[in-house]
């Protein structure tokens, strides 16, 4: 389980490297995509940095039992990363098709304030790079390449929508966003200003409310939160913004026009008032009408719609073009030095009693089938659940664990969202359409469908 484990997180690594090097003459090709040439030493050097990363894959026991582990050869291996430079290739070569060139004044930016980032001298930068997964600044500009490229790509090939298609979309989605809108009185407590006496001001400003004064100018003239506070006290859709379960209680419980009582939510006081209340119609067969759907929430599900229609439309002209590539693959060499005696791999039983406590105790990343490895996101069902499957506009509840590329968890928990929504990163996104309840699915997510190059907190 360790070798496989480690082997697992130091693909997440592989994907988002290398520059696709041109062969020179004489050199050596692994294969080619529609006569583009992929040079053997370019797929040697990505899998050696995959053996290179765990001191212990020198032996060639080690990295024959961590090829076994995760259901690999040398061979199949190699077929693997061709396959990845494969896709990189044609989204370039689609690229050509289309005219796009890469933003290299964009990608110029990320790079100098990934650099920023981390600080530091030259010499940081480059541990740095290969600590997460590159060999140098040109590995990550390629990916960054092939990420802008990809985007532009996605925008070129984008049409407008049928209306027919576009309202069949708001009418099934519309009821995951059923909530109240609302606008507030802030009352934040600070090092000047204690809770209790902004207790005893918003009881102040609830009378003045009730003896008739403009819930709108009280906001204007004594609300705290200076966002809320330039828009008249909005605080918009309850279904499109975060609020902490207090202030949702307290708005669940108002109807339309009607103003709460002061109610205290952590260092905040709150007077809230119900400014709208969107529902879906109470008879069973009854059509939900579009026009009726507030107008901010028809933008986000119109704005999901056609990032998912522009989506699938990307990934269909790739997949065609990759479909109609021709793609020649040479024999592996037989001195390649990732290549390895498959015999010496030993027999792993994970479920063995005698298996060190401690390893069977720590947290271990599920091995991942590479056989669908792409160079981008890696997506593999251990259980497949049961019930319809996860769409956009869903409400899922999910528990997940997170792990770094060296298989060190960074996170854990339960989370509920709307898939689509926006509200996690695009991996997220991505890789929970399709879910069933009681699914399990093992994610392999590169940094430009997470948090790009600056990262987030601990995650780089």
């Amino acid at each position: 389980m360790k070798f496989c484990k480690t082997l697992t997180a130091s693909f997440l690594a592989a994907l988002l490297v290398f520059a696709l090097a041109a062969c020179e003459s004489g050199e050596k090709v692994a294969a080619t995509v529609n006569g583009e040439k992929i040079a053997e030493q370019t797929v040697t050097d990505r899998i050696m940095i995959i053996r290179n990363q765990t001191e212990s894959y020198a032996d060639d026991a080690a990295w024959a039992t961590a090829l076994k582990q995760a259901s690999l050869t040398p061979e199949t291996l190699r077929e693997q990363i061709i396959e990845s430079l494969k896709q990189d290739i044609i989204i370039r070569q689609a690229a050509v098709e289309k005219g796009i060139t890469a933003d290299q004044t964009s990608i110029d930016e990320q790079v100098a304030q990934a650099r920023a980032t981390i600080g530091g001298d030259d010499a940081a930068w480059e541990e740095a790079l290969k600590k997460y997964g590159y060999q140098n600044e040109a590995g990550l500009r390629e990916r960054l390449e092939i990420a802008d490229l990809q985007t532009q790509l996605t925008e070129a090939l984008a049409s407008e929508p049928s209306e027919q298609a576009l309202d069949a979309y708001l009418r099934e989605s519309a009821g995951q966003f059923a909530g109240r809108r609302s606008s507030a009185i802030v009352l934040a407590s600070s090092d000047q200003v204690s809770l209790e006496e902004q207790e005893t001001k918003a009881r102040e400003l609830a009378a003045k409310l009730g003896a008739g004064e403009d819930f709108v100018t009280l906001v204007k003239e004594y609300s705290t939160d200076q966002i809320s506070k330039d828009k008249d006290g909005d605080m918009g859709w309850s279904s499109l913004v975060q609020l902490s379960q207090g202030y949702l209680d307290a708005l669940n419980a108002l109807e339309l026009d009607q103003i709460s009582e002061p109610i205290v939510d952590g260092s905040n006081v709150y007077i809230i008032k119900c400014t709208g209340i969107f529902q879906l119609p109470t008879e069973e067969d009854a059509e939900l009408d579009v026009s009726t759907i507030p107008e901010e929430i028809k933008e986000h599900l119109t704005a999901q719609f056609n990032q998912s229609d522009n989506s699938t439309k990307f990934t269909t002209f790739i997949q065609q073009m990759s479909d109609d590539a021709e793609v020649v693959i040479n024999e592996m060499p037989a001195d390649v030095p990732y290549n390895v005696d498959m015999s010496l791999a030993e027999d792993t039983d994970t479920n063995n009693p005698s298996e060190d406590a401690s390893a069977s105790a720590e947290p271990t990343m599920p091995p991942v089938d590479q056989s669908e490895l792409t160079g981008s996101l890696v997506i593999v069902d251990i259980v497949e659940g049961e019930g319809p499957e996860a769409k956009e506009g869903d409400s899922l509840t999910v528990k997940y664990t997170g792990y770094f590329t060296d298989g060190v968890v960074f996170d854990s928990g339960e989370f509920t969202l709307t898939l689509g929504a926006g509200s996690v990163i695009k991996g997220w996104e991505q890789g929970l359409v399709g879910m069933k309840v009681g699914g399990q699915r093992h994610l392999v997510i590169p940094s430009d469908l997470a948090y790009g190059t600056t990262g987030s907190g601990s995650i780089p």
